[in-house]
């Protein structure tokens, strides 16, 4: 059956954050005031207040704490288009997951060389709530598309995600090479998933028109 939720606004939303997110963080390593290993250097240090070195990073750390806010901004918008969208599944839980989300990346402005914990569990609210809308958007494109489809976007978020959270959990020295593998990984899935449900709402509209104009035929 196909659903009248309009996945469009979502994909725009989702689109402006990874452009916002992404353009922060390349723009907090043209400001960092050291050397910045695009690689093997995690992103959480470009929030910092200082270096590694004990070079003094406010620069870096106020784009860093700007891009977290704006992100903020972005997932309390989704809250509110999801609150709004009576045809959307799971509607409640998308709420909820946006909320965490925007709560975790204004908990992630702390800098981690000094309040590495708050940093992290906001970061892990951030990245966890995404995972989840992932996994939404993911059960959405099945509907849209195909199961063969839904199992192929997992795999390519499960392989990079939890792989990632594996990393981390035992400190693996790969775990900062593997972080912007999972951020790809993540994004990806999401833009791949909402690009299979933006075709829905047409064809929807498309079949709701074609019953109104037989129905207009039928009653002259």
């Amino acid at each position: 059956m196909a659903t009248t939720a309009d996945y469009r606004k979502y994909r725009t939303w989702f689109t402006l954050f990874v452009i916002v997110l992404l353009g922060g963080f390349c723009l907090a390593m043209l400001v960092y005031n050291g050397r910045f290993n695009l690689i093997k250097d995690p992103f959480s240090r470009l929030g910092a207040s200082k270096t590694p070195e004990g070079a003094d990073n406010r620069a870096s750390m106020a784009v860093f704490v700007v891009d977290m806010a704006i992100t903020a901004i972005i997932f309390s918008r989704l809250a509110v288009a999801f609150a709004r969208d009576s045809n959307l599944s799971f509607r409640g839980l998308r709420v909820l997951i946006s909320i965490t989300a925007a709560l975790g990346a204004c908990i992630a402005t702390f800098p981690n060389n000094y309040f590495l914990t708050q940093h992290q569990l906001g970061a892990g609210f951030l990245v966890g709530s995404i995972w989840l809308h992932a996994i939404l958007f993911i059960a959405d494109a099945s509907k849209a598309t195909s199961r063969g489809y839904g199992i192929f976007l997992h795999l390519l978020l499960q392989s990079t995600i939890l792989y990632y959270a594996f990393t981390f959990f035992v400190q693996a020295p790969e775990r900062d090479i593997v972080q912007k593998i999972a951020i790809i990984g993540l994004a990806l899935t999401i833009e791949l998933a909402l690009g299979a449900c933006c075709k829905e709402p047409s064809t929807a509209d498309e079949s709701i028109a074609h019953r109104e104009a037989n129905s207009t035929g039928v009653n002259r």
